[in-house]
């Protein structure tokens, strides 16, 4: 594992940042195992993807995180105390809020 690549796991899911390009911040990625369970499911906690996202040099607080799920109309499940939503939407939606906020 290169030092620019940052692990966290959350059930049966690795989540990590890798460096894309040198000299770049890190991007946020996801790798599933393939269980029954999990198939198909990659949920994670909207306060684990503020963390990771914190990570990549474009932090977001888990507040932010939901009012983006409001704006582009993607499910958030609550559980607990924590929200809940689809890490590849999460990520879709922090690279075009992240651009949309680099470009004013």
């Amino acid at each position: 594992m290169r030092a620019s690549q940052v692990r966290a796991r959350i059930g049966r899911r690795l989540l990590r940042t890798v460096a894309a390009d040198p000299g770049r911040p890190p991007l946020a990625i996801a790798t599933l195992s393939p269980t029954p369970s999990e198939a198909g499911s990659d949920t994670v906690s909207l306060r684990e993807a503020s963390e990771l996202f914190a990570q990549t040099g474009h932090p977001v607080t888990p507040r932010t995180l939901k009012r983006w799920c409001d704006r582009h109309e993607v499910t958030v499940l609550q559980h607990g105390r924590d929200n809940w939503a689809s890490w590849s939407d999460l990520l879709e939606i922090h690279a075009e809020e992240v651009d949309a906020r680099e470009a004013r």
